[in-house]
C-alpha cells in the first residue's frame, strides 16, 4: 500500500515499490522491442542478410541463391548459377518434397521441356554457345507454413539440400 505525502496543498498517494517494478517492466519492454528492430533488419524476420543463403556443392557447377526465411504468400526468387559447361542440355530436378511447399510462377529462362517424374519434377534448359556461366530463375509463393525441405539436383549430379522457414 502506498504513503500519502503532502505536497503543497496536494495529497499525494506514493508507492516506491511498485514505481519500480514499473520501470523494470517498462526497461524490459524497452529491449524486447529494441531486439525485435535488431531481428528484424538483419533478416531474422523475413528479408535481409541473415535471412539469404548460397549453396556451392564442392565438385559441383551449381551454385543455388535463395531466400532461408520468407513470408506466407510472398514472391520469392530461388537463383540457379550454372557454371562453365559444355553446351547441351540441363536438366533441374525439384524433388515433391519441395514442390508441395511452393506454387512456381515463373521460370527464367523458359525450360524446352518440362515432365513429372518419380518424386519431383524435371525442368529441361536447352544451353547454347559458348561455356559461359548461366543463370535460371525459379520465381514462386510458398504455399505451407514453417519449416520445409526439399531437395534440387542439376544433371547427374548429388541433390542439393534446401532448408525454408515459412513465416505466416
Amino acid at each position: 500500500m502506498g504513503r500519502v505525502e503532502r505536497v503543497g496543498e496536494l495529497e499525494l498517494e506514493q508507492d516506491p515499490d511498485f514505481q519500480r517494478l514499473d520501470w523494470r517492466a517498462q526497461r524490459a519492454g524497452w529491449a524486447l522491442m529494441f531486439l525485435i528492430v535488431v531481428a528484424a533488419a538483419s533478416g531474422l524476420l523475413g528479408r535481409g542478410p541473415l535471412a539469404k543463403a548460397t549453396i556451392a556443392p564442392a565438385g559441383s557447377t551449381l551454385r543455388v541463391e535463395y531466400h532461408r526465411l520468407i513470408r506466407h504468400g510472398t514472391e520469392e526468387r530461388l537463383t540457379l548459377r550454372l557454371g562453365a559447361r559444355a553446351p547441351g542440355d540441363a536438366r533441374v530436378t525439384l524433388d515433391s518434397t519441395l514442390l508441395s511447399s511452393i506454387e512456381i510462377r515463373r521460370v527464367t529462362p523458359r525450360p524446352t521441356r518440362v515432365e513429372a517424374i518419380p518424386g519431383g519434377a524435371a525442368y529441361t534448359f536447352a544451353l547454347s554457345g559458348a561455356s559461359a556461366p548461366r543463370t535460371i530463375l525459379i520465381d514462386y509463393v510458398s504455399d505451407r507454413y514453417w519449416r520445409r525441405a526439399g531437395t534440387l539436383a542439376l544433371d547427374d549430379q548429388p541433390p542439393v539440400p534446401l532448408s525454408l522457414f515459412i513465416f505466416p
